[in-house]
């Protein structure tokens, strides 16, 4: 995998790498922006749906109450009360019908979330569903407000009944018929009504025995008709409350599971926004770390191994190599570049120091008291210099007539430009087969065997330099101190 991505950002040069890692974070931000809109519409209109749904619970609840007491017990205060709470809701049902422009802009850009179809149209459709329920218990309530006009009829009759029977000997009758229609109109009471009409029953055949009791009989019908059409509205109103007590279940039923909805709906939102922030947030923070470590990774580590052939080649090495897979971006070609120039290096500079390596072998240009560069360009450019002097003095000693010259510009040459205060220059005398000092502050250190006889001398004899810093005493002739060494 991470061969893949690897071959995959080779591909860009760093200007792209850095435009995609910042265009890749920059639509994680985004996405965790998005997620934290959308969770806020979620909550608002989770939350909204609550208050709503709590208001409205708190109307229906005092509506019923109203209802319930206008039922049981009619009462003008109470029929102001209903109407007023019912106008008011159908000022919020009309108000609530649909989206508006701004919740239309929330539903689209956040997805669609059920949060403002709950908060908004389903409010409206429980209004309107509430509203055609509170319509039915009104049409109630006027089959109950037609008893009343019964009511009122059946009294009224029953007071003429009972003035006509005050006349006769059914005194005491009309005593237990009044309780009876008491009982029977203040609640309505179907079985107790034939408990009337079944004692008038009696009370007819009696007045029937007597033709003068006409205009009684008369009175008695009436009262039997009125009585009879409470019955039949009684057992109307009786089935009626039974639907309305039914509807009034209904509607505190449902508000109290609209409310339990609503509670789950703002706290499914707040969960489920907690949950997709964290997550997003999770991905974008390990697509952020994991993006700038490959990113940084493809630039960094051919940057430390430029960086690294760079110190060893300031050191005199150039024989590390870059080397990287195939890339077209800027650190591919620099490191391209920079391996041609390490080869153009070894080729030319490499020969310079290779050649300079043999001058300083031969220690002609060090003193005991300098060190030798460690670093072969360092190296290099002092022996080219010394190399430059050398041609300098070579120039001046070649306008010389007399070998002294020769000699003391020679002697000058190693005291100043090499520091060398203990040597001695030697001259053959080929005619008397010796050596003969002509220069040097430390002549008569010099071994005399070697000045008699001169082929005791290992440089005169082979023609090359005897160091002795190389092969400690490779000369017994040479008479050294400890920590000397001596290059002949």
């Amino acid at each position: 995998m991470e061969r893949f991505f690897t071959s995959i950002l080779n591909r860009f040069s760093i200007k792209g790498k850095l435009r995609l890692g910042f265009t890749l974070i920059s639509l994680l931000t985004f996405a965790l922006g998005y997620t934290g809109y959308v969770g806020m519409i979620k909550v608002k209109y989770a939350t909204q749906y609550q208050a709503r749904l709590t208001e409205l619970t708190y109307l229906v609840l005092n509506l019923v109450h109203e209802e319930e007491t206008l039922f049981t017990n009619y009462k003008a205060s109470s029929q102001d009360r209903v109407n007023k709470i019912i106008q008011e809701l159908l000022n919020k049902e009309t108000k609530g019908k649909g989206l508006s422009l701004v919740e239309k802009f929330y539903y689209y850009t956040a997805l669609m979330p059920k949060e403002i179809k709950m908060g908004t149209e389903s409010i409206w459709q429980y209004m309107k569903d509430l509203i055609l329920k509170i319509t039915s218990m009104n049409q109630l309530l006027k089959k109950r407000w037609e008893r009343d006009g019964a009511v009122d009829q059946v009294r009224a009759k029953g007071i003429a009944l009972r003035n006509a029977l005050a006349k006769t000997n059914l005194q005491n009758t009309t005593l237990e018929l009044r309780l009876l229609e008491t009982q029977c109109t203040e609640k309505p009471k179907p079985k107790l009504i034939n408990k009337i009409l079944d004692r008038l029953e009696k009370i007819e055949k009696n007045l029937k025995k007597n033709p003068r009791n006409m205009g009684i009989l008369q009175a008695l019908n009436q009262y039997e008709e009125r009585l009879k059409a409470l019955k039949e509205i009684d057992s109307n109103v009786v089935y009626i409350y039974g639907r309305f007590k039914q509807l009034l279940s209904t509607i505190q039923r449902e508000s109290r599971e609209g409310i339990a909805s609503a509670n789950a709906l703002v706290a499914q939102a707040v969960s489920l926004v907690f949950w997709e922030t964290t997550f997003i947030l999770l991905i974008a923070l390990l697509a952020s770390l994991g993006t700038s470590w490959g990113i940084t990774k493809n630039i960094i580590a051919p940057m430390h191994k430029i960086v690294s052939a760079i110190k060893r080649a300031k050191e005199g090495d150039f024989s590390q190599d870059i080397e990287l897979p195939p890339r077209k971006d800027e650190m591919g070609v620099l490191a391209t570049w920079f391996s041609e120039l390490l080869d153009l290096l070894r080729t030319h500079v490499g020969f310079i120091i290779e050649k300079s390596g043999e001058i300083i072998q031969s220690r002609i240009f060090w003193s005991s008291n300098t060190s030798q560069p460690s670093n072969p360009l360092t190296m290099a450019k002092e022996t080219v210099e010394t190399l430059v002097k050398i041609n300098k003095y070579k120039t001046l000693i070649e306008g010389d007539l007399e070998k002294r010259e020769i000699y003391r510009h020679l002697s000058l040459a190693l005291e100043r430009e090499f520091e060398l205060e203990d040597y001695f220059l030697l001259e053959m005398n080929e005619s008397e087969n010796r050596l003969e000092p002509v220069a040097g502050p430390s002549v008569d250190r010099y071994s005399l065997d070697v000045l008699i006889q001169p082929s005791l001398c290992r440089a005169k004899r082979t023609g090359e330099v005897v160091d002795s810093l190389e092969f400690p005493e490779i000369c017994r002739h040479a008479n050294l101190m400890e920590g000397e060494f001596h290059i002949c």
